[in-house]
């Protein structure tokens, strides 16, 4: 299943990009990526301490002042496997700035299937070594209910996904030298509150050490760290012009659980006052 999804969502991704009208006849750089990360979360259903890994890979057109960049995700997340893709479609502003929309689709298997969705308005302005960048719109949560048990008063669910509501990402970031940078940010997505920070160290070109970190409301929680691979683009020794790939928030976002008390059973019925009818080993109610 994970296999199928995997090989419909790489070729929706590959129709889509040579569909932009920039794509092969105007594109003048092509840059690709990829982040390998693995690492630990928390979320209020997995427990404590559960693994994270995969793989988020990117590539970006450029072309006549327009800007094209496909993202993809691959993960095996709290023992559950995770799938997405996401367009980024806009103008270039400057050399690594930019603007324009962005959208996306990802799957998470669990409660049979957990799909969000998005679209939202995306900006990256840059100004020698720093950065900002952000994208926020609507959202899209999958909502399910899983049954877990019965009470002596209730029925208990886990209930996953907020359903429709506003989401957004932004990041302030310095990158000193090119492959190496330093970036603090907020996310808002499936109705939790978080603050995020990363950094990237340059090994050699086009490849650097990755770390990442999530903690906010609700064991909205994770550290990850791997490995950032960067080439074509340009040929000098710039900093890549790669847009961030956004698709690891969608982990926790589907993964977001809330433990409610539904469908309230009736109370036992009051006792009878029969001269002590309905009591004894039939299982009725007694007075005192």
């Amino acid at each position: 299943m994970i296999t199928r999804r995997l090989i419909q969502g790489c070729s929706a991704l590959a129709l889509v990009s040579a569909a932009l009208p920039w794509s092969s006849a105007l594109a003048q750089e092509i840059e690709f990526g990829t982040d390998g990360l693995a690492g630990i979360v928390d979320d209020e259903r997995t427990g404590d301490g559960e693994f994270s890994g995969g793989a988020l890979p990117s590539f970006q057109l450029r072309g006549g002042g327009l800007v094209g960049q496909a993202d993809g995700m691959l993960f095996d997340h709290a023992s559950e496997d995770a799938v997405g893709g996401a367009i980024h479609a806009g103008i270039a502003l400057g050399e690594q700035g930019f603007i324009g929309v962005y959208g996306s689709v990802s799957e998470l298997d669990r409660a049979g299937g957990l799909t969000t969705k998005r679209i939202g308005g995306e900006v990256k302005l840059a100004s020698g070594p720093f950065w900002l960048s952000g994208v926020a719109g609507h959202e899209d949560a999958e909502v399910q209910t899983v049954y877990v048990r019965t009470t002596a008063t209730d029925d208990v669910y886990d209930v996953y996904g907020q359903g429709k509501s506003l989401f957004a990402f932004a990041d302030l970031g310095w990158s000193p030298t090119p492959g190496s940078s330093l970036s603090v940010g907020f996310r808002r997505t499936g109705g939790r509150n978080a603050a995020a920070a990363s950094a990237s160290l340059r090994l050699t070109s086009g490849l650097s050490l990755l770390f990442q970190g999530r903690a906010g409301s609700h064991d909205y929680r994770g550290i990850f760290a791997g490995l950032r691979l960067r080439f074509g683009g340009r040929t000098d020794d710039t900093a890549s012009r790669m847009l961030e790939n956004r698709l690891i928030e969608d982990l926790f976002t589907a993964s977001n659980g809330r433990r409610e008390l539904l469908d309230p059973l009736p109370p036992p019925p009051p006792p009878e006052d029969d001269d002590g009818e309905g009591c004894g080993s039939c299982g009725g109610y007694c007075s005192a």
